[in-house]
């Protein structure tokens, strides 16, 4: 290897350690299983009224998630039941590129990815090529993702 090139990747671990040293890791990851349990929170006032009817039912699992800094940890994810279908709501991550978190939404038709903006809020990722195109989550949002990812 080249010493130019030794040099440079000595630099830019210097320059990440600095960034993370002080950064208290464990508030991180306390804060990003409270903003899940939001989002959860969300969902279920969302689907309330079919939930009380009868035609769906939500549980929570744990999952567990190694990462960067953050160690090995257990999130929740959560489970809709409708009829013989299940939509997973399963955490990938705090530290993700471009946003604060992900989470995937997984049904037997196909997948949506929901990421952590800064309020914290959560977006629906519409898109990502050729440019990102978010959409903000509320009610109406999330039917359409469900429709998206789940059976006719």
């Amino acid at each position: 290897m080249t010493q130019g090139l030794t040099e440079f990747f000595r630099q830019k671990k210097q320059r990440a350690d600095a960034e993370t040293a002080n950064v208290n890791w464990q508030q991180v990851k306390a804060d990003w299983l409270a903003a899940i349990d939001l989002l959860y929170d969300q969902v279920r006032t969302s689907l309330q009224d079919a939930e009380r009817q009868g035609a769906l039912q939500m549980a929570r699992r744990l999952k567990r998630i190694s990462e960067e800094h953050l160690g090995e940890y257990e999130a929740p994810e959560l489970v809709l039941s409708v009829a013989d279908e299940r939509v997973i709501f399963s955490p990938r991550g705090r530290n993700v590129v471009g946003a604060s978190g992900r989470v995937d939404v997984i049904g037997e038709a196909g997948e949506s990815m929901l990421v952590l903006q800064p309020g914290p809020r959560w977006s629906i990722v519409r898109s990502k090529y050729p440019q990102l195109q978010l959409v903000a989550l509320d009610d109406d949002s999330l039917a359409e993702m469900l429709q998206g990812v789940m059976r006719p």
